[in-house]
């Protein structure tokens, strides 16, 4: 297993963990943020420690999912400090037989307070045969907390696709335009937005 250990006062950006096993400890007031921009076969199990006060993590990503491949991916939070802050906000695309597996735990220790934590997993098939299973926990033994949490699955928006092609848009350009404007929700960067768009344009 992989260990990685954020200093007090540090502020920290990572992208793309390696796959398998991955440890990491926030220790006192930090902050960490995780991009995950996941086009290929991917697996990996992240456990991610607020041992301390005033520790904040961040885990953004897309997932894209074509031909058979399988993303894997398993992120559980523990907040054991008070006044944590731990956001998930991942996007996945599926087409093909492409599969997507995303789980997302937080755990909210005893004799905590102040701790918020926030999970949201929305997903696109593109295909009849691809698969996307997501499963969202809470585990809180706390009462001053503040939590949410949200999934959606589904298919493209006919209404929204039938709108762009009453201005001027073809049914492919319609397409793309909305699969990139999902996609990219999760990031703030020109490079990774254009990224995903190339990628993106091999998604029928």
């Amino acid at each position: 297993m992989q260990q990685i250990s954020i200093r007090p006062n540090e502020k920290q950006v990572m992208e793309n963990l390696p796959e398998g096993d991955t440890r990491i400890l926030l220790n006192g007031p930090s902050q960490l943020d995780i991009l995950f921009l996941l086009m290929d076969p991917y697996k990996a199990n992240i456990e991610i420690y607020l041992d301390n006060d005033y520790a904040s993590v961040n885990l953004l990503g897309t997932m894209l999912a074509s031909n058979e491949d399988i993303i894997d991916i398993s992120i559980t939070v523990y907040h054991y400090g008070d006044n944590g802050k731990s956001n998930q906000l991942f996007k996945g695309i599926a087409t093909d037989k492409g599969r997507i597996f995303f789980k997302s735990k937080v755990v909210i220790g005893d004799k905590t307070a102040g701790n918020e934590a926030h999970q949201a997993n929305h997903n696109l098939l593109l295909s009849k045969q691809a698969i996307v299973d997501t499963c969202p926990e809470l585990e809180i033994y706390a009462d001053d907390v503040k939590c949410s949490h949200g999934v959606t699955t589904g298919q493209l928006n006919e209404e929204a696709i039938f709108y762009l092609t009453t201005r001027g848009f073809s049914k492919e350009e319609a397409i793309n335009t909305l699969l990139e404007a999902f996609a990219t929700e999760p990031f703030d960067s020109d490079t990774y937005n254009k990224f995903i768009a190339q990628k993106l344009r091999e998604f029928k």
